[in-house]
């Protein structure tokens, strides 16, 4: 066989056609850049059913009504504030199996986002306790009595009020004093208490490894229904159409609301905001960036006072998680690795 040297000099170039599309959002604005799970409704009334059973069957796995109806049964009263930290344990093992335990099968592969610890709980039980007291001293029901009188009740009338505020001021004592016993025998037990903290710590790390990889994923509808335990899966209570070209989704169900911002051309998700009355530092917020990954995320504990800020970049495939408290700050950052979550530093320094 003879094979011809090639003549560069004579050869005639070659030439492709080019793909000349650009990316989805630079050719089409309205198109979107996020990968999200297809919207799925029922009723909200099977919503709150799901929670009751979900909340009734928490409880009942943790033993805690079987310790309140041992507790009636035996009228063990004398030793109520034992039995009112062993209730309170309890409770917090089953909020952790509402949020939601790892499997076993990639229980291994969550890593350490948050830590809870017995020093940040009693501490953050301790200003519980202070606000109730600032709160029953401003709440001066005597104004009440008074107010009556100006505006000309009668004398059975202001005996009757006077007769309930002395009633509501021992109840008012009677909540601090339990409370404060409550505290003292939480106190002298931090192995017991330590231990359902880590279950929440457990719970609550799973949490953030769904946002994070649903985040990576650009599957920002996914993260919106882990932080409202489903809430954003029942019906739209109403819908709000704004002025900048957004949509607010509002849902409510018990004592929690959700309002969710969507584009209103693409439908993409812009931000979420999730409020629970009962807590003063109840509000969870996340923004996420045009392709579906978390911009922030801001989550409060309702256990130790603290609050976890979430960042997430897509292009560089990492996230930083911080667990920020009144003195101090754990600052932590990780890569996506196909698929799996590993930790690149952590940093732990006082506020000033």
């Amino acid at each position: 066989m003879n094979i011809a040297p090639l003549n560069l000099i004579n050869a005639k170039p070659m030439y492709f056609k080019g793909n000349d599309k650009k990316l989805p959002q630079e050719n089409n604005p309205n198109e979107s850049l996020q990968n999200n799970s297809p919207d799925i409704s029922f009723p909200s009334e099977l919503y709150i059913n799901s929670m009751i059973n979900k909340s009734m069957a928490a409880l009942e796995k943790t033993g805690y009504f079987e310790k309140l109806f041992s507790d009636e049964e035996n009228g063990d009263f004398d030793d109520f504030s034992v039995s009112s930290s062993d209730m309170t344990l309890l409770s917090l093992k089953s909020s952790a199996l509402m949020l939601g335990l790892p499997p076993e099968d990639i229980k291994k592969e969550i890593p350490v986002f948050v830590k809870l610890d017995f020093k940040s709980y009693m501490d953050a039980f301790a200003k519980r306790i202070e606000r109730i007291k600032e709160d029953f001293a401003e709440y001066n029901l005597q104004d009440i009595a008074t107010s009556m009188m100006l505006e000309g009740a009668d004398e059975e009338e202001i005996e009757d009020i006077q007769s309930l505020l002395s009633e509501s001021d021992d109840d008012s004592d009677a909540i601090i004093e339990s409370m404060e016993n409550n505290f003292h025998n939480l106190l002298s037990r931090p192995n017991d208490v330590q231990e359902a903290l880590d279950l929440i710590s457990e719970a609550q790390n799973y949490r953030i490894y769904k946002t994070l990889i649903n985040g990576f994923e650009g599957n920002s509808k996914n993260i919106i229904d882990t932080i409202s335990n489903g809430l954003t899966l029942s019906n739209c209570t109403d819908i709000e159409h704004n002025d900048d070209g957004t949509v607010t989704y509002n849902y409510s169900g018990f004592v929690v609301t959700c309002k969710v911002v969507r584009d209103e051309k693409n439908l993409d998700y812009i931000s979420c905001e999730i409020s629970q009355p009962a807590s003063d530092n109840s509000k969870t917020r996340v923004e996420f960036n045009k392709d579906g990954s978390i911009k922030e995320m801001v989550l409060p504990s309702l256990n130790d006072g603290s609050k976890v800020v979430i960042n997430q970049d897509k292009k560089t495939n990492t996230a930083r998680v911080r667990q920020i408290f009144d003195t101090w700050v754990s600052d932590r950052t990780f890569v996506n690795l196909d698929g799996k979550l590993k930790q690149t530093s952590c940093k732990l320094y006082v506020r000033q």
